[in-house]
């Protein structure tokens, strides 16, 4: 075969390549700008991405008030710990002041 008729038909498939990669951007293209040619397409668009934007947003703030719900649920359980530990110390220093004849000591909370 000759190289000059091999080199066309490359060019050839070449042509018809970038061809179609043409039509395709350009079919793309047109879509593009049929769905923001009126009016309301475009604040359609413009609509659903502020939606977004504060769905991100809402959903950010919800976990963080979820971390900062459980970090106060864990404050409240350690305060809870420790009210026990003192009313069980004021328990002890109750019956220890019983134990030695005095009866007017603090008085245990519940």
């Amino acid at each position: 075969m000759d190289p000059n008729i091999l080199l066309a038909i490359v060019l050839a498939f070449i042509g018809i390549g970038i061809s179609i990669v043409i039509w395709l951007a350009s079919t793309h293209a047109a879509k593009i700008q049929e769905q923001n040619a009126t009016p309301s397409a475009y604040l359609k668009s413009v609509d659903a991405e502020a939606y977004e934007r504060a769905k991100r947003i809402y959903e950010a703030a919800i976990d963080q008030l979820q971390d900062e719900v459980d970090r106060l649920n864990q404050q409240l359980r350690d305060f809870q710990a420790e009210i026990l530990r003192l009313n069980s110390e004021v328990l002890r220093l109750r019956r220890k002041m019983i134990d030695n004849g005095d009866d007017s000591g603090p008085q245990p909370t519940v």
